[in-house]
């Protein structure tokens, strides 16, 4: 049976915690601009999907972009 040797998940946890704020900043910053961006600030329909459409982009991009910079740690052959 496997077992989990918690030290090493608290470890892998704590290290790829600026990874996971980073991400969640670029998802809240996306959510909000897209509930910010509804009927009552612009009237246009195509303004409004331009605006949701790109913001998400953005959110995709950021979230790439992150990953790229920094790739998950090397795992060791047991």
């Amino acid at each position: 049976m496997l077992s989990i040797n918690w030290s090493d998940v608290i470890n892998v946890l704590t290290s790829v915690a600026p990874h996971l704020i980073a991400i969640g900043i670029a998802l809240i910053i996306g959510i909000v601009v897209t509930v910010a961006v509804n009927t009552r600030t612009v009237r246009a329909t195509s303004v409004r999907k331009l605006v949701h459409g790109e913001t998400w982009l953005a959110v995709l991009v950021a979230v790439v972009a992150r990953r790229a910079r920094f790739p998950p740690l090397p795992t060791s052959e047991i």
